[in-house]
């Protein structure tokens, strides 16, 4: 897949660095079950990992993080679409909630 070598662009919902993102890529795995590779013109990538402490933005040295990268994997480019801390429960606030 290109996203291995293609250039990195955050949207405005990612909070992780390229550096970041490459680590979650190079430590975690894709998760095949959200990750949607058929989509055109860019494949949807899934990955999870386990970041080391310091690795996550802000350097905090508390721990490790656990984290799901989703990336929109176009041919010329990869957007880091976001990335969710899945040791916190998250509230959603969506509309019809």
């Amino acid at each position: 897949m290109s996203s291995a070598h293609s250039p990195l662009s955050p949207s405005t919902h990612s909070h992780i660095t390229p550096a970041q993102v490459r680590a979650t890529l190079a430590r975690g795995r894709v998760n095949l079950l959200k990750s949607d590779l058929e989509e055109r013109p860019c494949p949807k990538l899934v990955a999870d990992a386990v970041l080391p402490p310091g690795a996550e933005a802000g350097g905090s040295r508390r721990g490790s993080k656990h984290v799901q990268v989703v990336l929109s994997a176009c041919p010329r480019d990869t957007t880091v679409v976001t990335v969710i801390d899945t040791d916190v429960n998250w509230e959603c606030h969506c509309p019809g909630d």
